[in-house]
């Protein structure tokens, strides 16, 4: 992307902003890979373009291109429940799950989003304000829809009308409001239990020791 996009001519910008859309969340995107055309999900566009993590963008790596193919079949496959995966220390495997999350909810219609992790405070801290907030923080304002308006979001990422007194901004306001959200929850294996998730997280399931390991109901 180029990176003095925000100072195109309006026309330009708008132009540009809808072709990012479209790869994001329609086509994926084509390019040239040392010599080799390579096909990108729109998932792993948005994650290594847009979804700034601990170390700014992500390098694009041959196994979250490989993950990010997995989980488009995975994801138009009716029978299939999710992915259980396990890699090395620092792969960026929380900050990608995030991505993936915010990528289907933030499009979504009166959808539920849920994290759990090994104990409460990682699912706060190390999850949800860390992968999933701190890089929603930084998108263009193109790749958000309406939120609550809370600038520092604690528990709760609501994409849902403004407070009236969050002071958005009158164009902000014109977007279709979603009614959808993402949150964490507590350690215990019935915290989600009848909430009809669209997406769900579990962050270092086998390291919990509170509670049982297990997906919601």
């Amino acid at each position: 992307m180029p990176s003095n996009w925000r100072a195109l001519a309006e026309s330009d910008r708008k132009e540009f902003e809808a072709n990012e859309l479209k790869k994001i969340y329609e086509t994926g995107h084509w390019f040239w890979n040392n010599g080799e055309l390579t096909w990108m999900t729109g998932l792993h566009y948005l994650y290594c373009n847009w979804w700034k993590i601990d170390i700014g963008h992500p390098d694009y790596r041959r196994s979250n291109a490989e993950k990010a193919y997995l989980w488009w079949d995975i994801e138009r496959d009716e029978n299939c429940g999710g992915l259980v995966e396990i890699t090395n220390r620092r792969d960026g495997k929380t900050f990608f799950s995030m991505c993936m999350m915010y990528h289907a909810t933030a499009v979504s219609f009166d959808q539920h989003s849920g994290i759990q992790s090994k104990t409460n405070d990682d699912a706060k801290k190390e999850v949800f304000i860390k992968a999933l907030i701190r890089p929603y923080k930084k998108l263009p304002d193109f790749l958000k829809p309406q939120d609550d308006g809370n600038v520092d979001p604690k528990t709760s990422l609501n994409f849902t009308q403004p407070f009236s007194r969050s002071g958005a901004k009158e164009n902000k306001l014109k977007k279709v409001v979603l009614d959808s959200y993402i949150d964490y929850e507590s350690v215990e294996e019935n915290a989600y239990d009848g909430a009809g998730l669209l997406r769900y997280v579990r962050d270092e399931f086998g390291k919990v020791k509170d509670a049982p390991s297990a997906c919601p109901r």
